[in-house]
C-alpha cells in the first residue's frame, strides 16, 4: 500500500488540478452534507451541468487548442478536453465521497442502549396458563 501510494505521488497524478479539485470537493461535501442530501445532488442535473462548466473554464483557459495555422481555436479538441476533465473531476468526486462513506461510522445504530435500574432488575417468566400433556 505504501508503494502504490509513493507512486502516486511520483506519477503526478495526484497534482493534476481536477483531481486535487474532485478531492476537495468530495472532502467538503462528505464534511458539510449529510447522505440524503449527497444522493439528491448526485441525482440533479444542475450539478453535472456545474462540473461541466468548472471543466469547460479550465480547458478553455489553460489547454485551449489552435489549429495548425493558428486562425482560430479548434473547438473540437478543447471540448474533447473539456469532456476528459469532467469525466476525471465527476470520477474522482464520487470515488472520494465513497471512500470518506466507508469510514465513517457516525450515523450507524450501534450504540447498546444504556442501563437504566428498570431494566436491570430481572423480570421472572410468566407461567403457563395451559398444560401441555405428551402422548
Amino acid at each position: 500500500m505504501i508503494r502504490g501510494l509513493i507512486a502516486l505521488f511520483n506519477s503526478g497524478i495526484l497534482l493534476n488540478p481536477m483531481i486535487l479539485l474532485g478531492i476537495i470537493g468530495g472532502t467538503w461535501m462528505m464534511h458539510n452534507f449529510s447522505e440524503d442530501e449527497i444522493m439528491e445532488l448526485f441525482v440533479n442535473t444542475d450539478f453535472y451541468i456545474g462540473l461541466f462548466g468548472v471543466a469547460f473554464l479550465f480547458a478553455f483557459i489553460f489547454e485551449r487548442t489552435y489549429f495548425p495555422d493558428e486562425k482560430g481555436i479548434d473547438w473540437k479538441s478543447t471540448l474533447s478536453v473539456a469532456c476528459g476533465r469532467f469525466i476525471t473531476l465527476l470520477i474522482t468526486l464520487v470515488f472520494t465521497c465513497l471512500f470518506i462513506f466507508s469510514f465513517s461510522f457516525a450515523d450507524t445504530n450501534l450504540k447498546k442502549p444504556e442501563k437504566t435500574p428498570e431494566t436491570t432488575q430481572e423480570t421472572p417468566a410468566p407461567e403457563p396458563t395451559e398444560k401441555i400433556i405428551f402422548r
